[in-house]
């Protein structure tokens, strides 16, 4: 007996095959009614694409459709998470970089630093196709070259050129379209520690589609050449693979070094900030959020920064997403964590105006940095993650946290963004998972996994 199972499947599936691309008029009209209906007895598929083909394509068991289902996937989502391939290559023809920023669908940009004013230019395509050039059109020392019309979710090739020197081979992942699953590797807080290095090592062999950072990135932001000793140079071949979207730390003390390498101009609140921005990547939609300014409201009088973020949470992107995503150097949870009974100083703007805006808007995480220690906790229906275990020197706890779940040790995040769940890791540099939840989509605070404990 063929097993019952709703016609609209079947519509999916002979569409699919092109069986019933030419159907127009009666049957097109009775597959649309078909569609509508859900109902169950393949006759009426049969009465459309003739017994023949049905009897060909429509299983006979049960075990025969379990074979067959899998194929169907949901459009703009894909389960497991693709996997990528990020080469571990630093080239070392410029002073600083290639690296990758803000990718979407059909576009990146490429930035590069030289010591002399140079003009510059990208070679870029896909393995084995011709491949092609975008001139940057003026000498200058900080390279920024937009390349546009790529294909979604696709790997190319690019080089960069100033003057006489070509870098190395390196890759570029365009953005998934709108939908897609993707993972992510976010830390703060490297501030020059030496386990930094074995940081970058651990994030580069777990080839992330996207690099999140939560601050505190150098020692003394007003230093520039620490922007290279301490960050864009031991990530070096990591940046040349994998883009970055990073939050402004107290440690950049608001450095010009910052607005000359990063590119976040156009997602910003105005072109000439970009520490506060948004982004969409996939399936999931991030603030990102600037703790060094006045980003909330004061009194009854908004900010320009928190009159735009207000405007971003309502936006169609925002609204659109499976996951709502915020993250900003300094954490905000009080009561639930136990940040500050570790030497931790935690941020009342965040607190008491940024997470319960977020909540009100179907936010599912937060992530921050600041303190240097991992800890796990929910403030109403949001997880909030404390990732500052990116290098620097540790905090010091004297007693266990009864009120969070909290590691003090070097370790990176790990974001698993899924059609149906989102599970963020946090990964020691062992490799070693120690912990971890795993939320639900739809309405946030829906933990259906996580780590042994102790538990929030």
């Amino acid at each position: 007996m063929k097993p019952r199972i709703p016609v609209a499947f079947w519509v999916l599936v002979f569409l699919g095959m092109g069986v019933v691309q030419g159907c127009s008029g009666e049957s097109d009209s009775k597959l649309q009614e078909i569609v509508s209906d859900d109902a169950s007895d393949t006759s009426e598929i049969q009465d459309i694409v003739g017994p023949e083909i049905a009897s060909e394509v429509i299983p006979d068991s049960a075990e025969e459709l379990e074979e067959l289902v899998p194929e169907v996937v949901e459009p703009g989502c894909l389960t497991p998470v693709p996997t990528r391939i990020v080469d571990n290559n630093p080239d070392e023809t410029f002073d600083l970089g290639p690296y990758l920023m803000v990718p979407t669908p059909t576009s990146i940009v490429i930035k590069w630093r030289t010591l002399e004013e140079e003009e510059g230019a990208v070679l870029f395509g896909k393995e084995g196709t011709d491949e092609f050039e975008v001139l940057e059109g003026k000498a200058s020392l900080i390279h920024a070259v937009l390349l546009e019309g790529l294909e979604p979710d696709t790997r190319y090739i690019y080089q960069v050129r100033s003057g006489e020197r070509t870098s190395l081979e390196h890759h570029f992942y365009t953005a998934p379209k709108p939908g897609g699953s993707f993972q992510f590797a976010a830390w703060g807080d490297n501030q020059g520690g030496t386990p930094f290095f074995d940081v970058v090592d651990a994030v580069t062999a777990d080839n992330p589609h996207v690099i999140i950072g939560l601050g505190d990135h150098v020692p003394n932001g007003q230093v520039v050449e620490h922007w290279k000793d301490h960050w864009f140079g031991p990530a070096r071949a990591l940046f040349h693979e994998v883009p970055l979207f990073a939050a402004i730390g107290n440690h950049a003390y608001n450095g010009p070094t910052w607005y000359d390498l990063m590119e976040y101009q156009k997602l910003s609140v105005n072109p000439n900030e970009e520490t506060v921005y948004s982004w969409t990547y996939g399936n999931a939609f991030f603030l990102v959020v600037d703790t060094n300014g006045l980003f909330f409201d004061v009194g009854n009088m908004e900010t320009d920064w928190s009159k735009w973020i207000k405007k971003e949470l309502e936006s169609p992107e925002a609204k659109a997403a499976t996951w709502r995503i915020a993250y900003a150097h300094e954490p905000g949870a009080d009561e639930e964590s136990w940040a500050e009974e570790c030497g931790g100083v935690l941020n009342t703007g965040i607190r008491v105006w940024l997470l319960p805006l977020l909540e009100e808007h179907d936010f599912h995480l937060y992530m921050a940095g600041h303190v240097h220690l991992y800890e796990r906790t929910m403030v109403g229906n949001i997880l909030h993650v404390i990732g500052g275990g990116g290098g620097g020197g540790l905090e010091e706890c004297e007693t266990p946290s009864p009120v969070s779940t909290l590691f003090v040790r070097h370790f990176f995040l790990r974001g698993l963004v899924g059609c149906d769940s989102l599970r963020l890791e946090a990964v020691g540099l062992d490799g070693e998972v120690f912990d971890w939840v795993e939320l639900g989509a739809g309405e946030p605070g829906n933990i259906i996994d996580q780590g042994p404990g102790p538990n929030p």
